[in-house]
């Protein structure tokens, strides 16, 4: 009955716990929450790479594919390939067929939002406006979403604007998806989160999707857990902050714009909006994938877009 089954859950956690247990060393830390009146501990991995490095060796010789395995130093210490050969290939598709843009004068910080919800409104404005068709603007929170949604609407209220909301079910997703295969001649303007499901794995080749907008940097949040992975690989002597923070986030910036070109014949545009975009230890990695541009006012913006897509 339901007992022996939560009976079971618990036995199989016990294991799960124990095994973890076995495995410890100094890659491990314990987290004791107060939770409720009742003691919580987590025996958490701060560095999975030589458990990676068992499971690998163990496999035999390994090829590792994806289209984001940038920065490569992230990645090469996790799978501990620093001693084998590591092959960047360039893409087939036709770096024309992209219009790349940072505008660097925008803060999306916390701090900052309230105050410069309009710039950034009117730059997503100069970028949908100069081409019909579908387009997908990435936020690092909901509530941020939210407020820029709920302006964009007032001042544009032609605009179709699907947003993705907490929980949403398979259904649901594949619902909201549906909406960019439909020819009509409105613009479609999906809002989404970065690092969520629509950042990742989906297709929408062609005119499904022209254009993709990522508004600020989605770091991880400060939690016990990336705190100590910080503090772990400070203590290794590498960048904490970027094991921690850094290097993530990118990841989702990457996969993210990554929706945009499906095919070799598609054509779009990607803006990244927030001044962190043109620093150094994020515009390189940037610049590894696309031909980018810096533009500093909203003119500048619509005239670049206006000439890509003439």
């Amino acid at each position: 009955g339901k007992l022996r089954q939560v009976y079971n859950e618990l036995i199989y956690k016990l294991i799960g716990f124990l095994s973890i247990n076995d495995r410890w060393d100094e890659q491990y830390r314990l987290i004791l929450e107060a939770d409720r009146g009742n003691l919580k501990a987590t025996l958490f991995c701060t560095d999975p790479s030589s458990i990676l490095n068992e499971f690998l060796q163990s496999a035999g010789p390994t090829v590792y594919f994806s289209a984001t395995l940038q920065p490569d130093q992230y990645y090469q210490y996790f799978i501990g390939e620093w001693k084998y050969p590591f092959y960047e290939i360039t893409s087939s598709y036709d770096s024309e067929h992209v219009c790349a843009i940072i505008y660097d004068q925008i803060s999306t910080r916390y701090r900052h939002r309230k105050q410069n919800l309009m710039h950034i409104t009117k730059s997503i404005e100069k970028v949908i406006n100069k081409k019909s068709g579908n387009y997908m603007v990435f936020f690092p929170s909901y509530q941020f979403m939210n407020q820029v949604t709920d302006f964009l609407e007032r001042l544009n209220p032609n605009y179709k604007n699907l947003k993705q909301k907490p929980g949403m079910s398979d259904a649901e997703k594949l619902y909201f998806l549906e909406d960019f295969r439909i020819k009509r001649e409105e613009h479609i303007l999906g809002s989404v989160i970065t690092g969520g499901f629509f950042g990742e794995g989906i297709n929408l080749p062609g005119d499904e999707l022209i254009g993709v907008i990522i508004v600020g940097i989605a770091h991880p949040p400060i939690t016990i857990e990336n705190e100590l992975i910080r503090r772990y690989f400070d203590d290794q002597g590498e960048n904490g902050y970027a094991f921690a923070y850094q290097f993530p986030a990118l990841n989702s910036i990457l996969q993210s714009a990554g929706r945009l070109i499906r095919t070799d014949t598609d054509r779009g545009v990607i803006l990244f909006i927030g001044d962190r975009f043109a620093h150094s230890e994020y515009l390189e990695i940037l610049e590894s994938f696309w031909s980018i541009e810096l533009v500093s006012d909203t003119q500048e913006l619509s005239d670049r877009i206006e000439m890509f897509w003439e």
